[in-house]
């Protein structure tokens, strides 16, 4: 499983990468604008796609009968929306180019 970061990890990150050219506050309220943002337009139905990085979309799963894993009884589990991730090659490559890069420093 991957690592988990929270906002406040990602705020330190972007902090320190850009040497505290910009306030903490400042990369709080942007991270902030953009999450609602991305929020909103999911809840709206539209896709998000952020250039060379992938697209955010929304989309129904819908009712059906499973098995309950943990009582192993058939139930119906209702529609709900959720949130997939598709990446975009440009991305891919770049994250397969650092661990090849990690690979050969270890």
């Amino acid at each position: 499983m991957g690592k988990k970061i929270n906002k406040q990890k990602l705020i330190d990150a972007i902090y320190k990468k850009l040497d505290g050219v910009v306030t903490k506050n400042h990369i709080h309220d942007v991270i902030n604008i953009v999450c609602d943002w991305v929020a909103e337009e999911l809840i709206a139905n539209r896709s998000v796609t952020i250039k060379n990085f992938g697209t955010l979309s929304s989309y129904i799963f819908h009712g059906h009968d499973a098995v309950n894993i943990g009582t192993r009884i058939r139930e119906y589990v209702p529609e709900f929306w959720s949130v997939k991730f598709r990446s975009h090659h440009v991305f891919k490559r770049l994250v397969r180019r650092r661990r090849k890069s990690l690979a050969k420093k270890a």
